[in-house]
């Protein structure tokens, strides 16, 4: 049975927002979890398939990815993962939807200031709003 599906930047820290951004992406990310110990684990993401052992004695496995193997910017990314124990019994797949945002925002506008871009002093007085 898989028992966890972490996506992480650091194996055992855990990422509260399912969230690849840009630096995380870079630095790459290992999966985590946990599940039957010595299960063989196969982990599937964006339709390829890895697969790693779970550790003989505490069931804990990890899977780095590198950035070029993280899959390109989605809104859904999901991560699917099964164990197969030594009699060669399949856990159901246990998911994790991540998204995948790499791209930063595009640049804040700003309005004319005081209709010209000039503040006067009696609109320095009365204040002036910013808008965008």
């Amino acid at each position: 049975m898989v028992g966890a599906l972490v996506p992480s930047t650091n194996p055992g820290a855990t990422p509260a927002n399912n969230i690849i951004n840009a630096a995380e992406k870079a630095a790459g990310v290992t999966l985590t979890g946990s599940a039957e110990a010595g299960s063989s684990i196969a982990i599937t993401w964006d339709g390829k398939t890895r697969f790693t052992t779970a550790d003989a004695s505490t069931g804990a496995w990890a899977l780095s990815y590198s950035a070029a193997q993280i899959p390109a910017d989605a809104a859904s990314s999901v991560i699917s993962v099964t164990s197969t124990d030594l009699a060669g019994n399949v856990s159901t797949p246990v998911t994790r939807s991540v998204v995948i945002d790499t791209l930063a925002p595009s640049a804040p506008a700003i309005n004319t200031v005081a209709g010209n871009n000039i503040v006067n002093a009696a609109e320095k007085t009365a204040g002036i709003t910013l808008s965008g």
